[in-house]
């Protein structure tokens, strides 16, 4: 039987008798949680913000969790032995606001497998806004750069269709480098009266040639030299989790390798379309563009499921 659950302020206990046989029901429970902006359990979310979703039973093991979320299969994580399952997702910038499923499947032992789903209110969030005047020299390209930007768009969108089964992420994600931030997540620039594409990451201050850092366990996907984002790296961290490292000045890695959290990656620059030294970082989660602000925010709980 499929249920309804909608997130309430505290944790949803569903007993089983809702979802295995009814001889069950008096000594298991199973709780759902949405956690955003820390340890902080949450009734809605906005867009841009990375959320995690917490599935815990108190007695009998889950032998897999499956999800789907926006039309996107989940890849649930397990952690305690089977008792917790989770995933790390994201609310596209641009997600239109409104409630959304996410459906659940849960295997248990000797083949019992029940659903139901948690509906996920999303709220609106204004981003800053900037209106520019640019020469026309500066805002159109020639054909060779039109093609560029194609081929570099092409590279990015394989690799967001991928999503890896292999598990690298140690912990929660830290910082790739120390500067504050000078460029907030979404941006959103007018320049000469036309809305351009909003800012999906965050601008770091960095100076050229200050090393940059993975910000958790992964593989690069990409390593290459793209018109507006000059010389970037992209890691995998698993589960369909990805950061982004943009204008370096140098590569310290090539594609196929395995990489630490904390370690150098690469050298800040100003490479691309950039008019001054720094780092332009950012993540997708299973393909949404989120605050790094938002991922930071989860480690505590991160940092408890390893």
């Amino acid at each position: 039987m499929t249920r309804g659950v909608f997130l309430r302020g505290i944790i949803l206990c569903l007993f089983l008798c809702q979802l295995v046989a009814a001889n069950t029901c008096e000594s298991e429970e199973l709780s759902v949680s949405i956690y955003a902006g820390g340890d902080e359990r949450r009734t809605e979310l906005h867009q841009g913000e990375a959320f995690l979703i917490y599935i815990e039973m108190n007695e009998q093991t889950m032998v897999q969790v499956r999800g789907t979320f926006a039309g996107k299969d989940v890849p649930f994580l397990p952690a305690r032995q089977g008792k917790v399952w989770y995933a790390l997702l994201g609310i596209d910038l641009n997600m239109v606001p409104g409630r959304y499923p996410i459906a659940l499947e849960i295997g248990f032992p000797e083949g019992v497998r029940r659903k139901f789903k948690v509906i996920i209110p999303v709220r609106d969030r204004e981003f800053p806004e900037e209106h520019l005047t640019l020469p026309r020299k500066m805002t159109e390209l020639d054909e060779a750069a039109l093609k560029r930007v194609r081929d570099d768009s092409a590279a990015f969108s394989k690799i967001w269709s991928q999503k890896s089964n292999e598990r690298f992420l140690n912990g929660s994600f830290e910082r790739p480098v120390p500067g504050d931030v000078t460029s907030g997540f979404g941006l959103r620039r007018v320049i000469n009266g036309e809305p351009k594409s909003p800012h999906t990451g965050q601008d770091l201050r960095a100076a050229s040639g200050e090393a940059v850092r993975a910000a958790n366990a992964g593989r690069i996907v990409m390593v290459r030299d793209c018109f507006f984002s000059g010389k970037s790296v992209v890691i995998d961290h698993g589960s369909g989790i990805y950061s982004m490292y943009f204008h370096l000045s140098e590569y310290k890695v090539k594609p196929g390798d395995k990489v630490e959290k904390g370690q150098v990656i690469g050298q800040a620059g100003m490479t691309g379309r950039s008019t001054a030294s720094h780092l332009h970082w950012g993540f997708r989660l299973l393909g949404a563009r989120v605050n790094p602000d938002s991922v930071m925010a989860l480690a505590p709980l991160l940092d408890k499921l390893q």
